[in-house]
């Protein structure tokens, strides 16, 4: 008994100085401390997982350094944490202090302190008009290294014809980023479409490896709820201008642009209308079978009318604002996938 009540209180002790040595707050390197001031919303981050967004020159590394040296005797104000994104891999992309960080780096620092923003975004666009104009003066660029990737990894290139509607900007900006228009990051998009996932997967796994890869969305390992997957990534530009590429199947692209496309948009529109939300479920749980088609390869064994029929209703389908309309249009696509798909009537309804 006696030895077994030892036994539990070393147990015990174990545990707590297991806590404490997890709970031990992080250190700031003694060389980052000199040049920073550590902000309540800070967190201290190993050099090894900060990745820089921007070259650096020899002459501006100097002069990080000189600044760093006046700081450290107090005659120049400490700076602020660099200000970085989550990559997507366990590390963090720099957006602001590339130089400082170059500078720290080889002066031996084993950690800096960052500020974590929610989300990739570009530097110095306060409004819509700098978002343009730094969008527009990258567009040659833009379209050199979509070409030199589709030629370094394969896939079929697709690109948004013309640079993203002010429109659309400026709807995606109020609803998605508290009008926050340097968040916009797709003003240039492309897509890379591959016929298998291998050759899809391949092609990550470079784009992985690239210091101008800031941001990584991996929904092919990780899968929206509906089954749609792809990937998508944020390339900086040399002016500092962001642009989208997705990695798509081929699958995928054949009901994204078109069928899926169309639920997508009802969905969006009828969200926030309690009246509508019976009906914003049934096109969620049609996209889940429509997904579970094109994973399985069913859907591309229907017959092109059928796939025309039922993009076509989902079209319809899209403008609906009343549920009685919108009754009538799930139905009919409902029952057009039920009788299709295959010998197993799957209820698309459920």
């Amino acid at each position: 008994m006696f030895v077994k009540l030892k036994l539990q209180i070393l147990i015990i002790f174990t545990v707590i100085f297991c806590a404490c040595l997890s709970c031990e707050a992080v250190v700031l390197d003694p060389i980052a401390a000199s040049d920073f001031v550590l902000t309540k919303d800070a967190i201290i981050v190993p050099i090894e997982k900060l990745r820089p967004s921007e070259k650096v020159t020899r002459e501006e590394i100097e002069e990080a350094m000189k600044f760093i040296e006046l700081s450290k005797i107090g005659k120049a104000k400490k700076r602020e944490p660099l200000s970085v994104i989550e990559r997507g891999d366990g590390s963090y992309t720099i957006i602001d202090g590339n130089k400082t960080f170059a500078a720290m780096k080889e002066l031996g620092a084993k950690n800096l302190p960052v500020i974590v923003r929610p989300h990739p975004y570009q530097k110095d666009v306060e409004n819509i008009k700098d978002l343009y104009a730094l969008n527009l003066a990258a567009e040659d660029e833009y379209n050199k290294l979509m070409a030199e990737l589709q030629a370094e990894l394969g896939g079929e290139l697709l690109k948004r014809p013309q640079i993203k509607s002010e429109k659309r900007v400026r709807e995606k900006a109020k609803l998605e980023y508290d009008g926050d228009y340097s968040a916009i990051t797709d003003l240039w998009a492309a897509t890379l479409v591959y016929p298998d996932e291998e050759s899809l997967l391949a092609a990550f796994d470079e784009l992985k490896k690239r210091d101008d890869v800031i941001w990584i969305n991996d929904r092919w390992n990780n899968p929206l709820p509906q089954g749609y997957k792809d990937i998508q990534l944020n390339l900086i530009l040399s002016n500092g201008a962001i642009c989208e590429l997705q990695l798509h199947h081929k699958a995928v692209m054949e009901v994204n642009n078109g069928l899926d496309h169309y639920i997508y948009e009802f969905r969006r529109a009828n969200m926030d209308n309690p009246e509508m939300k019976n009906y914003v479920e049934r096109a969620f749980n049609f996209q889940k079978v429509l997904y579970e088609s094109v994973w399985d390869g069913r859907f591309a064994e229907l017959d092109e009318s059928v796939k025309k029929l039922l993009e076509k209703t989902a079209k319809q389908l899209s403008m609906q604002k009343s549920s009685q309309n919108a009754d009538l249009y799930l139905k009919r696509l409902e029952r057009i996938l039920q009788y299709n798909l295959s010998e197993k009537k799957v209820n698309v309804a459920a």
